[in-house]
């Protein structure tokens, strides 16, 4: 029963990755440099980052490369498996005990199908066990997975060893013995219940947000969190609700004077939730990029918003320094505040990021265009030209805003009549000398050569 169940979701997982539905997994070659690099630091090297940390793991330390890639926009929680996701998060440590519990399971395995009558049951829970641990090569697991093979652990040791124990023999131990479970098993059950329920006040808030139903999702977020505060992203949304509630009202007519402090009391809770968010997990860049938004929306009603807004902006990219995104956002802050020096440097670092990025080249070539580097600036809306479709509205808002650059480039200056122009030419070999060859006189002052000069360092300037 346990292998025709782990068979069948196999085949359910296979067929999921293989339609147009399938689920968007983590490059086996980023998930393997990403736990490289993490375990090169001595921190993180034996215990890991730490447990369900991976998707800052992954801002830290993705390659270059995933840029590349058509999913460069995507944060990821988990590793391509769970075998890499292990490094990555519990350190050699935690991989070389997990692979010594599975070394343990292959030699049972293998002893047991030594034997002359072995049971069906316990052959079945060890083909079983071996599915899971091979599958786990290839794909990521959860929870539900983790249980199925605790499970399954728990049902081979019960099936081999039925020991029985006599707790009169032990007397007064009897008493410890019950007792110590029942306090393990009560401290499990008061935790694990609180992160459920947690969880569950959490789902329920986000069902209620795609109802449009407001003040549920608020009401439901709030138990969430104090349910369990030590969640992150239950913050995150919690104040990201509130600023989306805040900007409801404020399309109100006929502000009232309480409608005035709701909004002003909504706009205080959604960022001390976002700042609460980044003290509980200073590495996660999405708790810093929406603590950035935060501020850069509040630029035009709070004063000193946009240095906060900058500030966060800087931090977010920090924790996320390959993402181009990030930079043409901030780069985009500085143009709205006509600092083009700032921005265009930004959008350079952006493109330099992701060559094929379109946003990042046209947004370069605004900000050279104000700068007045015209000739650049018609360079990269030209490039631009190449990264969009040829027939979109983008393409055409391109090409007009290159066509008013190309007018405002200074015509060339004609050369002048009567006057020879420059030609190429390679250097020519000297003339065939004559045998014997001359002797020249040994006069005039000595002639010391001089070293040959280095190569002065080039630096891009915008």
């Amino acid at each position: 029963m346990a292998n025709t169940l782990i068979l069948s979701g196999l085949g359910i997982g296979l067929y999921l990755l293989s339609n147009d539905a399938k689920p968007i997994l983590l490059p086996q070659q980023t998930a393997w440099v990403i736990a490289a690099e993490s375990i090169k630091n001595v921190r993180f090297a034996l215990l890991g980052i730490g447990p369900g940390q991976f998707v800052n793991a992954f801002t830290a330390f993705k390659p270059l490369s995933f840029n590349a890639t058509e999913i460069w926009n995507l944060r990821f929680g988990v590793s391509s498996n769970w075998y890499f996701q292990l490094l990555t998060e519990v350190g050699f440590l935690g991989l070389i005990l997990y692979l010594f519990l599975a070394a343990r399971i292959f030699r049972n395995g293998l002893s047991a199908l030594r034997e002359p009558k072995i049971s069906p049951l316990n052959l079945a829970l060890y083909v079983s066990l071996v599915i899971m641990l091979l599958v786990q090569f290839f794909i990521p697991i959860n929870f539900s997975l983790l249980l199925v093979l605790t499970i399954l652990l728990a049902l081979v040791e019960t099936h081999e060893k039925s020991t029985s124990f006599d707790f009169t023999s032990l007397g007064n131990m009897a008493g410890l013995l019950a007792v110590i479970p029942l306090v393990v098993f009560g401290v499990l059950f008061y935790f694990g219940g609180k992160i459920a329920l947690a969880n569950s006040y959490f789902l329920d808030s986000i069902k209620a947000a795609n109802q449009n139903d407001g003040i549920k999702t608020y009401n439901l977020q709030i138990k969430a969190i104090q349910t369990d505060p030590s969640i992150a992203n239950y913050r995150v949304a919690y104040s990201q609700t509130n600023f989306a509630l805040a900007n409801s009202l404020a399309t109100k007519k006929d502000l009232t004077d309480n409608d005035k402090s709701t909004i002003s009391q909504l706009i205080q809770q959604s960022l001390r939730e976002a700042k609460a968010a980044v003290a509980l997990d200073p590495g996660n860049s999405y708790s810093w990029e929406n603590l950035s938004s935060l501020y850069y929306s509040l630029i035009n009603f709070a004063q000193g918003a946009d240095q906060w807004a900058i500030s966060a902006y800087q931090q977010t990219i920090n924790t996320d320094p390959l993402n181009p995104r990030l930079r043409v956002e901030l780069g985009g802050l500085y143009y709205s505040q006509k600092n083009y020096n700032q921005a265009a440097n930004l959008f350079l670092q952006a493109t330099n990021l992701k060559s094929d990025l379109a946003n990042a080249h046209y947004n370069l070539a605004n900000a050279l265009r104000e700068l007045g580097a015209l000739e650049d600036a018609k360079k990269e809306y030209e490039t631009t030209q190449t990264l969009v479709q040829a027939d979109s509205n983008d393409y055409q808002k391109v090409t007009s805003e290159l066509e008013e650059v190309k007018k405002r480039l200074p015509a060339p200056t004609p050369t002048p009549t009567g006057v020879q122009t420059e030609t190429l030419s390679t250097p020519q070999a000297p003339a065939e000398g004559i045998e014997p060859p001359l002797e020249l006189p040994n006069e005039g002052p000595p002639i010391t050569p001089s070293p040959t000069p280095a190569a002065p360092e080039v630096s891009p300037t915008l």
